[in-house]
């Protein structure tokens, strides 16, 4: 190529770089509009309209929104509740945190599109930025390898975004020496079964101000609540935690959609002790690798992506949706990934992680398959995300441990797709 032909390709690669986000926000939003009318349209169309999780945080939102805030945390009562604003009813106990439950009681002061747009909105860009900030040009190629979550997330109106958005900030701020990182570990308050894995990071590396400034953000967080919805918002949290751990030894969560190895064994039949048993000694492992790499002084990169993956994988309670949080960790090693990779190995990696985090998907077609309404806890459905991510984690160590090759074949395509000139 002559040097007039190369520095047309690096202009249309810099005009790519910065249109590139501009594009990907404006196909976000979009998908976001086109959601909110259908959450509207539904719960106005003459036939009930089949819940999601944003459903659920409405009806919690009105019921906060109308002082109602404890019975939230009652199953038989929130049930009763979804029929009562929705004409229908799925299974959604409620345990979140007080805190996040007077946070939704906001959105139960707007209509459904508007609350629906709002949250979508607010906690997507607050993940972008995230992801931008920590993983640069490596964005919007690793937000592609995690395009099942991003569907079924905005699609459901989960909080995926959210909780991966703390997490990343935290690593942003913890890359930087700022104890600023305190705030977004604090903030995982509302989903405190996936922040394992950034408390272990900030405990190992002694980040003494940032654990300071997360208790204090949680001690406070927990007063304005008792402030707010009162002391008894207290024991009715604490029952409805304990309630929804039983629905999850017995089954009647949907395992199916779930990441994790308890989900896993639990629905291929190992008893619901043992499959624990293997499930938390896997995430003794990983919690192990994380302190092993930090100790052996392995590349930043690689610790965080190993904390991502303790905070998605200690938990057995961890959805499709919560993958989201993946694309950190995706972020993190595919620059050096697609630089060493053969011709199969980048296609096979982004088919693993689509099928490990297409829950959703998998279980809508064996819904069709069984012709029936909704898929319940008795068919017994199976989950085998966390066999398709364990082979994309070897096959990610089997290729990172090769020598970068300038001609590797997918460099061009990623280089493309990340907005800068190639090679």
């Amino acid at each position: 190529m002559s040097a007039p032909d190369r520095q047309s390709s690096f202009g249309i690669f810099q005009a790519l770089r910065i249109r590139q986000h501009l594009v990907v926000m404006a196909i976000a939003f979009a998908a976001f509009a086109l959601q909110a009318w259908l959450f509207q349209h539904r719960l106005d169309a003459p036939v009930p309209p089949i819940l999601t999780d944003f459903n659920d945080y409405h009806v919690v939102g009105r019921m906060v929104a109308a002082g109602r805030a404890i019975e939230t945390y009652d199953w038989p009562t929130l049930k009763l509740e979804q029929i009562v604003q929705t004409r229908n009813w799925s299974f959604m106990p409620w345990a979140y945190p007080p805190p996040f439950t007077m946070l939704v009681g906001l959105l139960g002061l707007l209509p459904i599109w508007a609350a629906y747009l709002l949250f979508m909105a607010v906690t997507w860009l607050l993940f972008y930025a995230a992801m931008v900030r920590l993983a640069g040009r490596a964005t919007i190629p690793a937000l592609f390898v995690i395009l099942p979550s991003l569907i079924i997330n905005g699609k459901g109106g989960q909080a995926g975004f959210l909780s991966a958005a703390f997490i990343g900030w935290f690593l942003v701020f913890l890359r930087e020496r700022s104890a600023k990182a305190g705030w977004p570990l604090g903030a995982m308050i509302f989903k405190p079964h996936l922040a394992a894995g950034i408390g272990l990071l900030a405990l190992i590396e002694r980040r003494w101000g940032a654990m300071v400034r997360a208790v204090v953000l949680i001690a406070a967080s927990f007063a304005v609540a008792t402030l707010v919805l009162g002391v008894e918002i207290w024991p009715a949290f604490q029952k409805g935690t304990s309630t929804a751990s039983e629905y999850l030894w017995t089954g009647f969560y949907p395992l199916e959609r779930m990441l994790t190895v308890f989900a896993a064994l639990h629905r291929f039949g190992v008893p619901a002790v043992a499959a624990m048993v293997v499930h938390l000694t896997c995430a003794a492992a990983l919690v192990l690798a994380v302190a092993l790499a930090w100790w052996r002084k392995a590349r930043t990169e690689t610790v965080f992506a190993l904390t991502v993956c303790v905070c998605l994988m200690t938990s057995p309670y961890t959805y499709d949706y919560d993958g989201v949080a993946l694309g950190l960790a995706y972020a993190m090693v595919l620059p050096r990934f697609v630089a060493r990779a053969g011709r199969y190995e980048l296609p096979i990696a982004v088919l693993l992680s689509w099928i490990a985090t297409s829950n959703y998907l998998w279980s809508g077609l064996r819904q069709y398959w069984y012709g029936v309404p909704i898929i319940t806890h008795e068919m017994q459905l199976w989950t085998i995300s966390p066999i398709a991510l364990a082979a994309l984690g070897a096959l990610v160590i089997v290729v990172l441990r090769r020598p970068a090759r300038p001609d590797a074949p997918w460099l061009r395509a990623y280089s493309w797709m990340a907005g800068r000139k190639p090679g």
